[in-house]
């Protein structure tokens, strides 16, 4: 109990840390469960936005990473419109997404959703719709990415939401973090965790629609289905995924990476295995809209 209360006051500590940084190629090459997840929500709930697309639109793509999926799976689904702006907060994703899924359609800007978006509105004005796919649980502060959400939103406007309220690779680290090797990097480790991840599904549930109503968003989809991403996935391609993401991976030596690695693989083998149930982890599904008023 004291080890868990001192992890929880170090997170308290770092909860204004920015977003870990990946390697963009490296993300590039294990994000398949980020499309298979994104591209299912997309087929049930785009049908369902009140309003049709059309030439004057502009969409909204917070966290778009490499780019890819903004580009080959969700710009089809939103054409015809005047553009999507796709945003990240790391630069070097958007370098990324710049070089390898440009397209005339969409513009790649750099924003942090949690931070001022002063400037940003300015430049860009409100949109009519906003997508986010694995994204807000990056999120320490939820509540205000979720205002900065609604402030972006046209009046009636809408969102599509989709990111891990409690996820394994989240507690991967959790129990990295637990490791005596690895203390010199627990702050980093527990910086990311999501504010959600160790509540039971009614507190998921109670603690995301505080936050909707909070912003001024009204949800018509509201969805916490148990996570099932990783069925039927072979363990090297899982192992591979939380590589990818971890937020020490680039902190650590070559030595120390040869380690990490092995450590991964046994909780990946924990917390995929028989020994866990399943239904710990769960997903946000949420679309929501913005009054008209």
């Amino acid at each position: 109990m004291e080890l868990l209360a001192e992890l929880k006051g170090r997170t308290m500590e770092v909860s204004s840390m920015k977003p870990p940084r990946f390697r963009a190629r490296q993300y590039a090459h294990n994000n398949r469960l980020q499309r298979k997840d994104s591209n299912f929500v997309l087929d049930f709930c785009q049908p369902t936005f009140l309003q049709g697309c059309h030439g004057k639109m502009q969409f909204l793509d917070v966290g778009c990473g490499t780019g890819d999926f903004t580009r080959d799976c969700l710009l089809p689904r939103c054409l015809p419109c005047r553009r999507i702006v796709a945003t990240d907060w790391s630069r070097d994703m958007i370098e990324y997404a710049k070089q390898h899924s440009a397209h005339v359609k969409i513009d790649y800007q750099q924003l942090d959703i949690s931070a001022d978006i002063t400037d940003f509105l300015r430049r860009n004005g409100q949109f009519h719709r906003i997508y986010s796919f694995y994204c807000l649980h990056w999120v320490k502060n939820q509540d205000v990415a979720l205002k900065n959400i609604a402030s972006l939103l046209t009046p009636g406007g809408e969102c599509l939401l989709l990111f891990p309220a409690s996820n394994p690779a989240t507690a991967g680290w959790q129990l990295l973090a637990k490791m005596d090797h690895w203390e010199k990097y627990l702050e980093r480790l527990l910086a990311y965790i999501a504010p959600s991840q160790d509540m039971d599904k009614q507190e998921q549930i109670d603690y995301m629609c505080s936050l909707l109503k909070d912003a001024g968003l009204l949800p018509s989809i509201f969805a916490i289905p148990r996570m099932a991403t990783f069925d039927g996935w072979r363990e090297e391609d899982i192992i591979g995924l939380h590589m990818s993401i971890v937020p020490i991976n680039q902190l650590v030596s070559d030595d120390e990476r040869k380690q990490l690695r092995d450590d991964v693989t046994a909780i990946v083998r924990k917390l995929h295995g028989p020994e866990t149930e399943p239904s710990r982890f769960r997903m946000y599904i949420i679309k929501a809209s913005k009054s008209k008023s």
